[in-house]
């Protein structure tokens, strides 16, 4: 089920792109007749990059992933719009903190297996980890937070914004040698600490974000852990130890 869905994502994204770069070169020759004179072909590039962003958030429900493209095209047409006195930083500060509203308040808006379940509470209030059998979900709003996962786990959701989250998995035991780490990050870093036997397949969607893998891969082709998600305005690293 695992390799359908992956091929799945994967023959979505080249869609995705495909149409994108067909909707760039149509604007090239567009531009070239004449019909666009009034815009520059940077300007006209940012315009499709923008809403492509914008049509990717809307289609994963990321709130970041709506509001930021909103944003830029708002700096990018300013004078057209008539919008100058809000442009840039005070359209950015309300995109920003919008995201961080409408992410508090509707903390189950995006889609799963992505998102996953990130608020959770007890009689004390709001915690920032729980695990259900073997299901692990930490969350991290505006902090810095490090975690050590030990014992059998099969599914960890990890839900970080605006802020630092480092998980160690070195003494976690995937259950039937498979398991999955789902991300769902905007506005921040986070860092995932892995065996470097482990062989880890990575299917990020991620928005005007990093995702990147350090430190020595030595995979010994018997624990398989994919890293899946969404990441904007951020940073994903894999860390090998």
């Amino acid at each position: 089920m695992s390799n359908n869905n992956n091929q799945y994502h994967q023959n979505s994204e080249r869609s995705y792109w495909g149409i994108f770069l067909v909707v760039i070169a149509i604007a090239l020759i567009v531009n070239k007749l004449g019909f666009l004179k009034d815009f520059s072909i940077w300007s006209i590039t940012l315009t499709i990059v923008s809403v492509a962003i914008l049509f990717n958030g809307i289609l994963r429900r990321s709130i970041g992933g709506i509001l930021f493209p909103i944003a830029f095209l708002i700096i990018l047409h300013d004078e057209f719009l008539g919008l100058e006195a809000i442009t840039p930083w005070p359209v950015l500060g309300a995109a920003i903190l919008a995201t961080v509203g409408l992410n508090m308040l509707f903390p189950h808006f995006g889609k799963k297996p992505f998102a996953g379940p990130v608020y959770f509470g007890n009689a004390q209030g709001m915690q920032d980890e729980k695990r259900n059998n073997n299901t692990v979900y930490y969350q991290n709003h505006f902090g810095t937070s490090v975690k050590y996962l030990k014992g059998a786990v099969s599914e960890v959701y990890v839900k970080s914004d605006f802020g630092s989250f480092d998980l160690y998995l070195t003494e976690a035991e995937l259950i039937g040698n498979s398991g999955s780490v789902h991300v769902n990050s905007s506005m921040g870093e986070v860092k995932l600490y892995v065996p470097a036997g482990w062989n880890v397949v990575t299917n990020i969607h991620n928005s005007f974000a990093s995702v990147e893998k350090a430190g020595v891969e030595n995979p010994q082709g018997v624990t398989n852990l994919l890293v899946n998600g969404n990441v904007s305005f951020g940073s994903l690293k894999i860390i090998y130890v």
